[in-house]
């Protein structure tokens, strides 16, 4: 059924002012805090405003065909770049970064044909997630903001992030191919079609020693869900185990798990070390935004506030 309304009105529901995205199965409307027994399409916002503050063409319908819509405000996610402390050997929480960033989180170690690796997000083991390739590959630990100058790792892969197409050039060319069609009397037209991300993630070849344990946990958790990515003052979001599973690389030591909506997950991070939040939604379509770009996710966790700045990468448990 959610399949059927995000295909008929998806693209339309993202070009709405303030909508963020949307939830990819019906869930249970929320009131007051707590699940009632209507299920709804979700629509995630930026923040929730009074129809006389939006044009009407930026109106979330009440209902999409015969089905209810539930608005859910979780602010606007950002990559989050901002134990900063040396850690030898390494262990997984702590200060790292590309030498050309700012700081992340080493969230854990991720094995790929009997090979181990070092694995944060994308846009914490490289200069710019967007390149295919770059130059410089040293990965420092703590990062360069908290004067991280020693190299600990290589850079060896990433899932490059495919930004939302802002291109004036292919968008005038499609405009001008539909102008044709239409004098032509042809009734289908061209489109230009955005490629959904569905991780944020990087891995290093480590050349310190390293320690398969995280920072401030006694005892190692074994349930991993993903890798925290993004979030905002009021959510956070996840980037899916299983997804990242799809390239070839694994947690050690651990089980890939997936998440309920109401189900309590935790990480270990640079900035806010040992925190839990509360899962909103457990697949999701969201747009995030990178700084110089933004980029378009799916199927990807929604949390209760889970990260701040700096926390980007950080191993994700239940």
């Amino acid at each position: 059924m959610a399949e059927r309304i995000i295909k008929k009105y998806g693209e339309e529901l993202l070009k709405k002012k303030n909508v963020i995205g949307f939830e990819r199965r019906l869930r249970k409307r929320i009131r007051d805090g707590k699940e009632v027994d209507e299920l709804c399409f979700v629509v995630y916002v930026e923040r929730k405003v009074p129809l006389t503050m939006l044009r009407r063409e930026d109106w979330i319908p009440f209902r999409l065909d015969d089905i209810p819509t539930d608005v859910i405000e979780i602010g606007k996610p950002k990559a989050l770049i901002d134990k900063t402390k040396s850690f030898r050997p390494l262990v997984a929480g702590v200060s790292i970064g590309h030498v050309e960033i700012t700081a992340g989180t080493l969230g854990w170690f991720f094995e790929n044909r009997s090979m181990e690796f070092l694995a944060s997000n994308a846009h914490v083991f490289t200069p710019d997630p967007r390149l295919k390739s770059f130059e410089k590959r040293w990965i420092v630990q703590p990062g360069p903001i908290d004067g991280g100058r020693e190299v600990v790792a290589t850079y060896s892969y990433h899932v490059p992030i495919e930004p939302l197409n802002e291109c004036k050039f292919a968008r005038g060319v499609v405009r001008l191919l539909n102008g044709v069609a239409w004098i032509t009397g042809r009734k289908s037209r061209f489109e230009l079609k955005q490629i959904p991300n569905t991780v944020d993630f990087a891995v290093a070849i480590p050349q310190v020693k390293y320690e398969r344990r995280l920072v401030d946990v006694e005892t190692l958790p074994e349930e991993f869900v993903g890798l925290g990515f993004a979030g905002s003052s009021i959510s956070s979001l996840i980037c899916k185990a299983s997804r990242i599973a799809e390239y070839g690389f694994r947690p050690v030591g651990a089980e890939i798990v997936e998440v309920q909506r109401g189900e309590v997950v935790h990480k270990t991070g640079r900035t806010s070390c040992h925190t839990k939040a509360k899962v909103i939604g457990e697949s999701a379509t969201i747009i995030v935004n990178y700084g110089s770009f933004e980029a378009l996710f799916t199927d990807v966790i929604v949390t209760e506030k889970l990260l701040e700045p700096g926390d980007s990468g950080s191993a994700v448990w239940r």
